[in-house]
């Protein structure tokens, strides 16, 4: 299987991870040598404030109103990703598989980190509800049931004690600092211009074929938001 078709089944398991992927960027853990080294959290107020990775906007605002079935659902979703592994196995050599479980594994295992570290600390946002304690709540059992159902598919590519070190620094500048990239496309006021309604847009009648698909709109998502440039 060639390098690039390998790349493309890479981002489709990618895609499930982070879609509708929630975090948050706590005031009190970020210090002030973090705040004013990085612009955007000098321009727009975006600690303290959830996020969530949408699959039309990209990274967005939380809105109590959004649709909770998605998170709900999600646990499925990625699931998925299991059969579809298993299923690729067959198609290419070892060299390829291990290669792609491995970079698999170690992406997943980061956002299971970050899920988990935001289920463990709501505490440090000025304001929670019973609906944002349940997001995050479900987003860390999804992941932990993946977590599970990983390592008993593939026992030797996962560690049995897993110790991930993150930095704040390294979070905003690889991840987060994205942010403002999407806030400066807007000409309403930042972060409101960002809230989504949760309802589905009416349905528009679609004279031409659409420039790229769906797939391909994700993989751009992915690559704009999350240095999904290359595998390596």
């Amino acid at each position: 299987m060639s390098a690039e078709k390998l790349q493309k089944f890479y981002y489709e398991l990618a895609q499930r991870l982070l879609l509708e992927f929630y975090f948050y960027i706590p005031e009190g853990e970020i210090s002030k040598q973090i705040v004013e080294k990085f612009e955007f959290l000098n321009e727009y107020n975006v600690l303290d404030k959830i996020y969530v990775l949408d699959k039309k906007n990209g990274i967005i605002e939380y809105s109590s109103e959004r649709d909770n079935l998605q998170i709900l659902q999600k646990g499925v979703f990625i699931e998925q990703n299991i059969y579809k592994l298993l299923k690729r196995k067959s198609k290419v050599t070892e060299p390829q598989f291990e290669y792609i479980l491995g970079e698999y594994s170690n992406f997943f295992d980061s956002l299971f980190f970050v899920a988990k570290w935001m289920h463990e600390n709501l505490q440090l946002l000025t304001f929670t509800d019973d609906n944002i304690k349940g997001v995050f709540h479900w987003q860390f059992l999804h992941f932990k049931k993946h977590h599970d159902s990983l390592r008993k598919a593939f026992p030797k590519t996962h560690n049995e004690a897993i110790e991930i070190k993150i930095s704040t620094e390294d979070l905003l500048e690889r991840h987060f600092k994205r942010i403002s990239d999407q806030l400066k496309t807007h000409n309403t006021p930042p972060i409101h211009s960002l809230l989504n309604a949760t309802t589905p847009n009416t349905p528009r009648k679609i004279s031409k074929k659409p420039l790229i698909t769906e797939d391909e709109a994700e993989t751009e998502l992915l690559k704009k938001y999350f240095n999904f440039d290359s595998l390596s």
